[in-house]
């Protein structure tokens, strides 16, 4: 049993942030893919297409549609998230280039991707999200009954705490049969890929199975690409998460002064 994690980012995030969640799904797929065949039988590996390198070897991609703004590719090394990553035999890092800040732009890094995937089975892993350590092994026994899978339960954090926003339906919590994810990807059916319709989404396929484990960490640090949504209920633990203390080193303090830095205005 084999599932592809497919990890994109467009870089655009404190590199604290990107290094904790690049670590969390590294160690998911260190664990399966080193534990004793007696009691692990899930195999990974990671695909990680960004747009500035994340590890010291990497593959740049040279698609028509990817192309770079403002450096050359002669300069990408200079944008390494941490020498400390080993990268490991099963971990492929895509670089893409610099591109421009939108829907479009997620929506091309993960048909990269999912063109470098090897299995047939895809589960999508984003930048600014933490996820728990069964959700590699559950997700990957699902689609062995379905097509595609849904982790229905996450939770929000902002500066202000923890939050829960029902029907929040995430691109980042579905897992696919590749040949799934390749069809859709060429239809219409990306219309409803986030943010476009990001809340209260209904899931209307029938071949889709929902999960509701231990929740997925959503951290909203200010450069998030689908905005920064609030509710009047918030909480400073999480009972799987811990201390909302824990993460405050996450969160990017003036969101606009930020966003001219990256030039997004």
């Amino acid at each position: 049993m084999s599932i592809s994690l497919l990890y994109y980012t467009n870089n655009l995030l404190q590199s604290n942030l990107l290094t904790e969640t690049l670590s969390n799904v590294l160690s998911c797929c260190s664990y399966l893919n080193t534990c004793q065949p007696a009691s692990c039988l899930t195999k990974c590996e990671l695909i990680v297409v960004s747009q500035k390198p994340l590890f010291e070897n990497f593959i740049i991609y040279d698609g028509i549609f990817m192309t770079t703004k403002k450096k050359s590719y002669d300069s990408l090394s200079n944008y390494i998230v941490s020498e400390n990553f080993k990268k490991p035999l099963w971990c492929k890092n895509i670089v893409v280039g610099e591109r421009e800040y939108s829907t479009e732009t997620l929506i091309d890094q993960i048909k990269v991707g999912v063109s470098y995937c090897s299995y047939n089975k895809v589960a999508l892993i984003e930048h600014d999200v933490l996820y728990p350590y069964n959700y590699i092994e559950k997700v990957e026994s699902c689609l062995d009954l379905c097509d595609i899978c849904y982790w229905s339960n996450t939770r929000f954090l902002n500066q202000m705490g923890f939050y829960y926003i029902e029907d929040a339906h995430c691109l980042s919590r579905y897992s696919f049969k590749k040949k799934r994810i390749e069809e859709w990807m060429i239809s219409d059916k990306t219309k409803s890929f986030e943010p476009i319709i990001k809340f209260k989404k209904d899931i209307e396929d029938d071949d889709v199975i929902v999960i509701n484990s231990d929740p997925t960490l959503d951290i909203k640090h200010g450069l998030n690409l689908t905005g920064q949504p609030y509710t009047d209920t918030y909480s400073d633990r999480d009972y799987f998460w811990g201390k909302k203390e824990l993460y405050n080193k996450f969160f990017i303090k003036d969101e606009r002064i930020n966003k001219y830095a990256y030039g997004l205005f």
